[in-house]
């Protein structure tokens, strides 16, 4: 039973689908005549609005970035990294990304290169612009210029207009005006950079005169000038002296054992054991043997100045590094650096480039079509409607008449 259903409902469906065909051929042949006409003056009316509509032409051009040198600065931040590698601080750096800091599509796709091109070749009486000039007309050139960053890595500038040659000129002074305004931001980030740069020199130079004349009165107080050498020989000297006074004392037992302690010869050694207990003393509790400072105090001296030394040291590694830093900066200030470098130069186009008025006159064909049939269709379902109402509304007024009989 459910098998003869399910086939009851294919067989009515496939009967109303070849129904609807038929009953949709039957109407584009009731209305071919109509539906023809239609499509035949949408032709006509669209030949001839793109036969007046004006032509525009494309000038294009390719452009291609400087090709990037590692400068000083770039050489030094590498160089810091692999310092801070070595102490395992690497993540302090961040992730930071390799190429450009910022697309040339920034400084083409700018509002200040647009107002330029705007301005130079009058563009508000070129697009005839009566009210909100500049916005509307930004908008309106907006319209006409296309800017892409290909994959290869070059940019394409396209610019339509309506005269070949003004195109192309448009094209040139796009790229002109851009590569102007490209210099401006790299002169003004060189001189900032050298400005910054120039600044830490002085802060360096500064710390470095007064950490150079700290470590010279320290050396002079102290009399230190180079703590290892020095302590080379004090240590020679200290050792030399005290296996002295080792031999003395073992002399003095020899003698005491022999002569006695009363023996004129055994005082006389004791005598000298403790001038070298003294001498000792002296070296180790006060100065002038090694520097002037005792010798207990010598490590902390030398700490001291060995610490003093390491900052002096340090700036100036610090400024062996920023000098070159500073003369690059001030020769960026100074270059004439091209931002961006033409690939192929734009030329006057020898075809149009707009309208494509085959595209108009078969898309104009087609909507009409698609408009007149959709129109028929809800006229029929009109007429259908306001049938089927009408028969019922007969009906009722029939049955209502023969129940008054």
């Amino acid at each position: 039973m459910e098998n003869q259903e399910q086939n009851k409902k294919e067989i009515s469906s496939k009967v109303l689908t070849e129904y609807d065909s038929i009953y949709f051929t039957g109407l584009l042949y009731k209305y071919k005549i109509l539906i023809i006409s239609v499509v035949i003056v949408s032709i006509i009316a669209s030949v001839v609005i793109s036969l007046l509509l004006p032509n525009w032409y494309a000038a294009s051009t390719s452009l291609i970035p400087p090709k990037q040198s590692s400068s000083l600065l770039q050489g030094a931040i590498g160089n810091i990294s692999s310092a801070l590698k070595d102490f395992g601080l690497t993540k302090m750096g961040g992730t930071g990304s390799s190429g450009e800091q910022y697309s040339f599509l920034v400084i083409l796709e700018s509002r200040t290169v647009k107002d330029s091109v705007i301005k130079l070749f009058d563009l508000p009486n070129k697009y005839e612009i009566k009210e909100y000039i500049m916005t509307n007309t930004r908008k309106e050139f907006e319209s006409n210029i296309e800017i892409t960053f290909e994959s290869e890595g070059n940019y394409t500038i396209t610019i339509w207009d309506k005269n070949p040659d003004t195109a192309a000129a448009m094209v040139k002074a796009y790229i002109d005006i851009a590569n102007g305004v490209g210099k401006d931001i790299f002169n003004r980030e060189a001189r900032t950079n050298r400005e910054h740069l120039e600044r830490r020199m002085q802060q360096t130079d500064s710390v470095f005169a007064v950490i150079a004349d700290s470590l010279q009165e320290y050396s002079r107080k102290y009399l230190i000038f180079s703590p290892e050498d020095q302590a080379k020989a004090i240590s020679s000297s200290f050792s030399d002296l005290k296996s002295e006074k080792i031999k003395q004392e073992i002399l003095l037992e020899v003698l005491a054992n022999k002569y006695g302690a009363a023996d004129s010869y055994t005082k006389m050694q004791q005598n000298i054991v403790d001038e070298l207990e003294k001498k000792l003393q002296g070296i180790v509790r006060s100065s002038g043997f090694a520097g002037n400072f005792p010798l207990d105090e010598s490590a902390k001296v030398a700490i001291e100045y060995l610490r003093m030394y390491a900052e002096l040291e340090t700036f100036m590694k610090v400024k062996a590094l920023l000098l070159p830093m500073l003369e690059e900066a001030r020769l960026d200030e100074i270059r004439n650096q091209q931002t961006l470098f033409v690939l192929d130069e734009a030329i006057a186009p020898e075809k149009k480039d707009l309208p494509k008025r085959s595209l108009i006159v078969a898309g104009s064909a087609i909507g009409s079509l698609a408009l007149i049939i959709f129109i028929i269709i809800l006229f029929e379902n009109f007429r259908a409607v306001k049938r089927r109402y009408n028969d019922r509304y007969s009906v009722k007024n029939s049955s209502g008449a023969r129940q008054n009989k």
